[in-house]
């Protein structure tokens, strides 16, 4: 845990640094100008949004959860602060430090830790195809392309060949093909393979595409959330465009394997709204903004439940129980 807490206040120390810096590069003066131009109706529209976000990804976490066969957990309240309280680690490699959920759910509750690593595990694989699924339907229609058509028909296909993630005989050859891989490469692909072999239950076609639902859901939200922003600031852009932008940059964060995507998300984002027509300062205020109200503030709440929880808002831990 010390560790993961070092992470997170690495994280916050260099994202104030870099956020000081796109202001420096875009304009001290113009940037902090069109920020104050958000009211603060639109402030609180863009924050309901992104708790409207969470609410969905804790629904799902529910949901898998329950599917995996658990049946000890919190009451619903307790239960949404402890999925909170992992938000305070969002910003930690691969979101690693978000599994702390799985230790509290152990500890106290006797959750088996292997049952919320592969809700974990699932979560973060549906967030990845439904951020996918927005950008390829968002941005042919946002810059209507001829491509729009073939978007449609790759989301279909896609989703169609889902199912196979769970496929046993696909997986097996899978396996066999990564044992002769070089040692750390055959590792981490063996331990993905065993995460999707232990996560079958959440792979099949109900949960599958129910879990892709409200992932789609959740992220729709967070575009919506720009397009908010962008409205307020006086930016006339398209809901598709917004969310396309949102997605894309999300996207491309996530690619740069930087926790919580700082930095690619920011950059990207700022270059695609001024490709979109906005000028440089508002780009910039805008992406910081909508950072401010979709990364940031989970982290802010992850911390606020964190500290609830460990003021006496769990049980006394079991005498037999042991972190996983």
């Amino acid at each position: 845990m010390p560790r993961l807490a070092l992470a997170l206040i690495a994280s916050i120390v260099l994202s104030i640094i870099g956020y000081i810096a796109v202001v420096a590069w875009s304009g001290s003066e113009e940037t902090l100008a069109a920020m104050r131009q958000l009211s603060a109706p639109a402030w609180a529209a863009v924050l309901a949004l992104s708790l409207g976000n969470y609410l969905t990804r804790f629904a799902r976490w529910q949901r898998y959860l329950a599917r995996l066969g658990a049946d000890s957990l919190p009451p619903p309240g307790t239960h949404a602060l402890i999925y909170t309280a992992g938000f305070a680690l969002t910003t930690t490699p691969g979101k690693a430090g978000e599994t702390v959920r799985g230790v509290i759910l152990k500890r106290y509750y006797q959750v088996p830790f292997a049952l919320s690593l592969s809700a974990f595990f699932v979560e973060r694989l549906m967030d990845l195809v439904s951020v996918l699924v927005i950008v390829v339907l968002a941005v042919p229609v946002a810059i209507g392309s001829d491509l729009r058509g073939i978007a449609v028909l790759l989301v279909i296909a896609a989703l169609a060949l889902l199912p196979l993630l769970h496929n046993r005989t696909l997986l097996a050859w899978l396996k066999r093909r990564v044992r002769r891989w070089p040692h750390r490469p055959r590792v981490v692909g063996l331990h993905v393979l065993a995460l999707f072999t232990s996560s079958a239950a959440l792979l099949q076609n109900r949960s599958l595409y129910e879990g892709l639902a409200l992932g789609l859901l959740a992220w729709t939200l967070e575009g919506i959330g720009l397009y908010l922003i962008l409205q307020g600031m006086g930016v006339d852009i398209a809901l598709t465009v917004a969310i396309g932008i949102y997605g894309l940059s999300t996207l491309v964060g996530a690619l740069t394997l930087v926790p919580g995507g700082l930095g690619g998300t920011e950059i990207s984002m700022v270059a695609l709204l001024v490709a979109a027509g906005a000028d440089q300062a508002t780009a910039a205020g805008a992406t910081l903004i909508c950072r401010i109200a979709s990364l940031w503030f989970a982290v802010l709440l992850g911390m606020l439940a964190a500290t609830w929880l460990a003021l006496g808002g769990l049980p006394q831990a079991a005498p037999d129980s042991t972190p996983p």
